[in-house]
């Protein structure tokens, strides 16, 4: 029995978005039982060449007969849990990539403007400001060279700012009013926030390291207390290893291993 789930109805016009839970490929010479394909392969209309099911009707041709790609076969093939069919009944796309501005489907129907309108983005992306294209939430201002959105509202600051998402509990925001930090990464000399906000060096000379932490000399970085003198310098001025004795770096080199042993490892 195929068990399926009807996506937005009012959209199929424009693209048949029917996903299938269940589906098995049993017809049309492409056989998976009996066919000594490895890794739960299936074999190709010739009977001799073995290709992954997940290559069956995804609009690229494994098969070297074309098998694969076989329109008539396609038409009747269901399409894995995840991923739905074209407007041509064809090419089954991944959910992902229905409405993010890339064509996938032959027929283009993957990206038809009036679909992409109604259509509401999975869990995890967000529209661009054209409310024609989806892209991946985490991506919002992440301060590349190349835009997701093909209108480029993704690297617009008052864009970003507008359509931030909550911090996680017990995160807060950099100073982008964009992103968000762990308080435990601010002033540990490395860069989490993408405007590097998490390192302002008014605010860390400011900032009390945490209980089981040290400033360097600096008065800005802070850094574990094992990792003094452990003869790998952490702090970016080298404080941490300065006026090490070799009782020093034995109490430390100790301390370090009971760490490793909890599963504590260094910030880098």
């Amino acid at each position: 029995m195929n068990i399926f789930v009807s996506v937005r109805q009012d959209t199929m016009n424009y693209l048949p978005l029917t996903i299938f839970v269940i589906g098995f490929c049993t017809n049309l010479s492409l056989s998976v039982a009996g066919n000594n394909c490895k890794n739960h392969g299936i074999k190709c209309k010739d009977n001799v060449q073995c290709i992954p099911r997940g290559g069956l009707c995804n609009g690229y041709i494994h098969c070297d007969d074309q098998s694969d790609e076989d329109p008539d076969f396609c038409r009747d093939f269901s399409c894995p849990s995840g991923t739905v069919k074209c407007k041509n009944n064809i090419e089954c796309v991944h959910q992902d990539y229905l409405c993010d501005g890339y064509t996938q489907c032959n027929d283009e129907s993957d990206e038809d403007q009036e679909m992409c309108k109604d259509f509401q983005c999975t869990s995890g992306f967000m529209k661009c400001r054209n409310n024609l294209q989806c892209f991946r939430t985490r991506f919002l201002c992440v301060a590349t060279d190349d835009a997701f959105c093909l209108d480029g509202s993704d690297s617009d600051p008052e864009f970003c700012r507008a359509n931030a998402p909550e911090c996680p509990k017990g995160e807060v925001r950099c100073k982008n009013g964009v992103h968000c930090v762990n308080p435990r990464y601010q002033c540990d000399g490395l860069k989490h926030c993408p405007d590097n906000s998490d390192e302002d060096v008014n605010m860390c000379a400011e900032k009390f390291c945490g209980r089981f932490e040290v400033k360097c000399k600096d008065g800005i970085q802070c850094i574990f207390k094992s990792y003094l003198c452990d003869n790998d310098p952490d702090c970016y001025d080298g404080s941490d290893e300065e006026n090490c004795n070799e009782s020093k770096r034995s109490i430390y080199s100790f301390m370090d291993y009971h760490r490793a042993a909890r599963g504590l490892k260094k910030s880098k």
